[in-house]
């Protein structure tokens, strides 16, 4: 009896010595699954029946060309493609690749630089050495153990992989680290699947239909910040704290990419942990939205809205908790830098409207002002901007209107003006097509809800990123991104859509708009700020006050002339040490300005005669030691050196006319020539003593242009336009041919509209605006009704030239490309002259006592 259970003890103990090995010690015993071997640190994972859904669903869509341009996207292919590559060699790893479930994980190996591992499920794949060649090289082979595991890795020039086989599961990387990593994690079941969070998700998001992607933010964000100048890091570090794990089914179209999944934090205080009580629909805050918004997020939460935020202090829940709903919207218009804080309002529900207004009367000590009909409190020292985005610093003086039960807040009083006139004139999100088709494709209520238009975030890409790598991705291609989250029982479902269109959209639409204290009555002028870095907005109103605005339209100062602009600015460096001022001339003389708004030492240079022409600037031979000229109404002309002492021959250059346009400078065999014309029509050509060339000549009108060369011809002519519409052309000697430009000229100009530096003829007859060469040689022609009431502007640097025209009357106006297309979404109200932004794809006018920007991408 003893023996026969010894035997049996001993038939079990052999029994289970066998199952051990049969399960965990021969090739192919472990039995794991491929997400067993990923990470818990991993950034991204995509989770696939096989190999080839991952090619198929991400490397065939419309929109993997752009998506490439994402260096942590791009390594996916390139890795996918060495997988393959190396799997030719071996017909049974290329089968088992074919059939078996496969784990891609990018994990961060260091700063800004991120590894892919292939994690494959296989059924009797046996590991073995292979010969593999790529490009013509074979690869070294050497091979070591690593956790009692055999690892080949293989080496061609520029590249290294690594793979290994722990149980039943194929690993692949271009990292030895990484592979090494996974025969650990899967032996020791240390892996991903150990977080929570992700376990929340991961079995409610796999399907074998197409593959599903698993996003860290946290680790996401360390990520990112690496990409990010300094100055930014610490705020990309916020996506961190909103949720753990966001998984992602992605489904790819010529119209864009749908996108469902889940979203789960193992953080107590993630951001999203605190909406989970009371979904809400934001479709009445969409009315309140300018068009040109850039992005937004909205929560909705039963406890109110600002028991989810930290560090709110006790004296904002009291003095705005007990009136505000449980509700709120943060939301950024179209920004021109990283600067956002201008860019930035609030819309929050209001309960209790009397209580409102009454606690808003004592937030702004009766500090208020009307507009467009409503009341806009000025609030000092408060945090609630910061209280509710998490982002800038409190407190700061803030702007707020209540409007139609929602209460509007802006720490800029022009963006909450912006924001009442998008909801008066209906110009918000709510009459945006992409806007409503985005919304109909994704949850109508929510707990939380982001919206992004990338097509109006290129600036503000430009600024943030340290390198260019970033404005690689054609952002105009996607239109809005808008993806709304529902709380469940331990998780929030994700659905969302993203606008995408093989061409980039063109953005159209009012940028900004910026009250001053008077009509507009000189500019605006483009100056290039040094001191920023952007090219920024300089112009002087009805009351000679001279302001400098930034390109998202702050007011960064203003000061009092006591005279009126005469039309010209440069922008010079008047100590040639890289920091620019702003010279120019007004009725009482010349100015200098530095980037402050400050006199530079030596100015203004003052006349005891009003100043009639705008100031001409001349370096002779481009050194920057340049002389100004300025005409004056007692018929004199006054030259300076740069340092304001007077010119010899020019201080002054007597009896020389009126003169109304400013200098021309050319030099022909090896002479130059000071060009003017006066009031009268007599054309004069000096040298630089301010003696004749030859003797002055008389055209019948005066000139309406200044004199430029003929860049037409090869003779030495010049060319000009006067007042009776013809075209003059002169020569050097003092020749001049005219001709009538049409026999219908109603307005005309001389501007290098193809910037092929030949001069062309601009010019307005009874029904069109006519583009010509200066050999009458069509262009272009654009149609027009009633062009009596019209007149021409231009505006051109080096790069473009852009033609306005409009209708004084109607304040209609009309901004036409170089091609002769009316660029997309004009005509706009404004008044005149205007200038275009380059950079941020801006026009800019006036408009009253308003400075306006439009979108002309």
């Amino acid at each position: 009896m003893h023996n026969k259970r010894l035997i049996f003890w001993i038939v079990i103990v052999l029994a289970a010595l066998a199952a051990g090995w049969y399960f965990f010690m021969r090739p192919g015993g472990i039995k794991s699954e491929p997400i067993d071997a990923i990470s818990s640190n991993a950034l991204i994972v995509i989770d696939a029946k096989n190999l080839a859904a991952i090619e198929n669903n991400f490397f065939s869509a419309p929109q993997w060309n752009d998506l490439r341009s994402i260096k942590l996207l791009n390594d996916l292919e390139v890795g996918t493609q060495l997988l393959n590559n190396f799997s030719d060699t071996d017909p049974d790893l290329k089968n088992a690749l074919a059939t078996g479930k496969i784990v891609a994980s990018a994990v961060t190996v260091n700063a800004g630089n991120a590894e892919y591992i292939f994690a494959c499920k296989t059924s009797g794949y046996r590991l073995k050495k292979l010969t593999w060649t790529l490009d013509d090289n074979t690869a070294e082979v050497q091979s070591y153990s690593s956790n009692k595991e055999l690892v080949y890795s293989y080496k061609i020039p520029g590249i290294k992989v690594s793979c290994a086989m722990v149980g039943n599961i194929f690993l692949f990387s271009t990292s030895a680290v990484l592979v090494e990593s996974a025969i650990s994690q899967i032996k020791s079941s240390t892996g991903l699947n150990t977080d929570i969070a992700f376990k929340n998700i991961y079995n409610q998001s796999i399907k074998d239909t197409i593959p599903n992607v698993f996003i860290n933010l946290e680790q996401l964000s360390f990520y990112a910040g690496s990409f990010l100048k300094k100055d930014y890091y610490k705020a990309s570090q916020q996506l961190a704290g909103f949720t753990s794990w966001i998984s992602l089914d992605l489904k790819f179209s010529e119209s864009g990419i749908g996108i469902s999944g889940y979203a789960s934090s193992s953080k107590i205080n993630a951001v999203l942990s605190g909406y989970t009580n009371a979904e809400f629909n934001f479709d009445d805050v969409d009315n309140f939205l300018i068009r040109n918004t850039a992005f937004a997020f909205q929560g909705n939460s039963a406890l109110g809205i600002f028991e989810n935020r930290k560090n709110t202090s006790s004296n904002i829940k009291s003095d705005w908790g007990t009136w505000l709903g449980t509700s709120f919207t943060y939301a950024i218009s179209q920004p021109y830098d990283a600067s956002l804080n201008n860019k930035s309002y609030i819309i929050m529900q209001v309960i209790d409207e009397d209580l409102a207004l009454k606690s808003l009367s004592i937030l702004s000590e009766n500090s208020s002002s009307n507009y467009n009909q409503y009341v806009i409190y000025t609030i000092p020292k408060t945090e609630i901007m910061h209280a509710i985005s998490g982002f800038g610093k409190g407190p700061e003086t803030v702007y707020a209107s209540v409007v139609q039960g929602y209460i509007l807040v802006s720490a800029s009083i022009n963006q909450l003006m912006n924001v009442i006139d998008a909801y008066v004139n209906q110009q918000t999100l709510k009459q945006d097509k992409d806007y409503e088709n985005l919304k109909s494709q994704v949850a109508s209520n929510c707990n939380y809800s982001v919206y992004l238009n990338p097509a109006l975030m290129s600036a503000l890409v430009q600024n943030t990123f340290a390198s260019d790598s970033a404005n690689a991705f054609p952002l105009q291609k996607y239109s809005g991104l808008l993806m709304r989250f529902s709380a469940t029982k331990n998780m929030h479902i994700v659905s969302g859509d993203i606008l995408y269109a093989s061409k980039a959209k063109q953005q159209s639409g009012i940028a900004w708009k910026t009250q001053i204290d008077n009509p507009i009555l000189n500019g605006p002028y483009t100056v290039f700020n040094h001191i920023s870095g952007k090219e920024n907005i300089f112009l002087q109103d009805t009351a000679l006050q001279v302001y400098l605005i930034s390109p998202d339209g702050s007011i960064e100062w203003k000061r009092k002339l006591n005279a009126p602009l005469t039309d010209k600015l440069y922008t010079i460096d008047f100590y040639k040490n890289g920091k620019k001022q702003i010279l120019f001339a007004a009725a009482d003389g010349i100015h200098m300005l530095d980037m402050l708004g400050r006199d530079v030492e030596g100015f203004p240079i003052s006349v005891t005669t009003e100043v009639t022409s705008p100031l001409s600037v001349i370096d002779y031979d481009g050194k920057g030691d340049y002389r100004m000229f300025i005409g004056c109404q007692n018929g004199n002309i006054y030259g300076y050196y740069k340092d304001g002492k007077p010119l010899p021959g020019w201080s002054p250059l007597k009896k020389s006319g009126v003169i109304t346009d400013e200098f021309s400078y050319v030099v022909s065999n090896q002479k130059d020539y000071i060009l003017y014309s006066n009031a009268e029509g007599i054309i004069s050509l000096k040298n630089r003593k301010g003696e004749n060339r030859i003797k002055s000549v008389k055209n019948d009108f005066a000139l309406i242009t200044a004199l430029i060369p003929d860049d037409t011809k090869n003779t030495n002519q010049l060319i000009a336009i006067d007042k009776q519409y013809k075209l003059l052309q002169i020569t050097l000697d003092g020749k001049i041919t005219s001709n009538s430009i049409s026999n219908e000229t109603k307005d005309a100009t001389l501007l290098d509209i193809n910037k092929d530096n030949k001069t062309d003829l601009i010019y307005l007859t009874s029904t069109a605006l006519v583009a010509e060469s200066i050999d009458k040689k069509p262009l272009w022609s654009f149609p027009i009704d009633n062009t009596d009431e019209y007149k021409i502007y231009t505006y051109s640097n080096s790069k473009n030239a852009y033609i306005g025209i409009i209708n004084p009357q109607l304040q209609k106006f009309f901004l036409i490309q170089s091609d002769g297309t009316l660029t997309n979404s004009f005509p706009v109200e404004a008044s005149g002259d205007f200038i275009v932004i380059e950079k941020g794809n801006l026009f800019v006018s006036s408009n009253g006592n308003f400075v306006v920007a439009y979108n002309i991408q």
